[in-house]
């Protein structure tokens, strides 16, 4: 595809690019969580959409509608300017707020949901994955994947400014553990609190496991990288394992009941041989 001139997209040289390259993890996201695009006509989610690229990815490969939502005002900007400038054929049907999950109103509003590298952003991630409960369909999915954790080698997403890997955890073994406040500097150290939660993968899971949405499928170091090959090895380590989990790409789906089950409980149920006498309400007469 060609790209229209830049001043005419309304985008800077540095966020063509950026958005550009999001476009690019595509086909890596669809991969990672064995995920094949969305299903005809489904309408979905893309929750922390950053600049879209994701989003207009949805309608592309069938989705009917997709609402992309991020916090941040800028990205939803760039995420406007984009699909307008570089899928005109799909803007009628994505859509772009500056919003909170909370905000959206509703419920079983999607068919699909999804998720890039933003997990590990999200500091209230049991009130996230209730929310996402709340809007999912019955039978609705949940695609999502994210990293660095923190832990990992690089996990502070480059907030500090440090090159070699695990340093970060020497500075602040969690983003809001004590430390120095002059080094790397304040402004680094106040951004690395607002922007990661610091969680790890036991940590997330047992976060999941407390939610109303159940793991179908869960995996960690998903890369075709020898080095991370190398440290999915080190992850039989225990004690290792926490700092060399880079990523995770998980599948998550409504807890569903055990229809099966109920219907037998219901069945040995004692049943009544007559019905009950109906009281009429005080007042109300006969």
């Amino acid at each position: 595809m060609t790209d229209p001139p830049i001043g005419a997209a309304g985008l800077d040289p540095n966020e063509l690019s950026y958005y550009r390259l999001t476009e690019s993890w595509n086909g890596k996201f669809w991969r990672r969580t064995n995920g094949s695009g969305a299903p005809a006509g489904a309408v979905c989610l893309d929750l922390g959409c950053g600049v879209g690229a994701l989003t207009t990815d949805l309608v592309r490969l069938g989705a009917e509608r997709a609402i992309g939502i991020d916090p941040d005002a800028d990205r939803i900007r760039v995420a406007r300017l984009a699909a307008r400038a570089f899928h005109r054929d799909l803007a009628d049907r994505v859509e772009y707020r500056a919003a909170m999950i909370q905000q959206l109103e509703g419920q079983a509003a999607f068919d699909m949901v999804v998720s890039r590298d933003t997990f590990e952003h999200i500091h209230d991630l049991p009130q996230v994955l209730r929310e996402v409960a709340r809007l999912l369909r019955p039978a609705g999915r949940f695609y999502v994947g994210f990293g660095p954790l923190y832990r990992s080698p690089f996990g502070d997403h480059g907030l500090l400014g440090l090159r070699l890997p695990w340093v970060h955890l020497f500075v602040a073994p969690t983003p809001d553990a004590p430390r120095f406040d002059s080094w790397p500097s304040r402004r680094r150290l106040d951004l690395l609190d607002r922007e990661l939660n610091g969680l790890t993968l036991n940590e997330i899971e047992a976060i999941v496991e407390r939610s109303p949405l159940q793991v179908e499928s869960l995996r960690v170091n998903v890369s075709d990288h020898p080095g991370m090959r190398l440290l999915s090895l080190a992850r039989r380590i225990p004690v290792l394992c926490d700092f060399v989990t880079v990523n995770v790409y998980a599948v998550l789906r409504q807890a569903s009941r055990d229809l099966e089950a109920e219907a037998e409980v219901a069945a040995a149920a004692p049943r009544l041989t007559s019905s009950p006498v109906r009281r009429p309400h005080p007042g109300l007469g006969p």
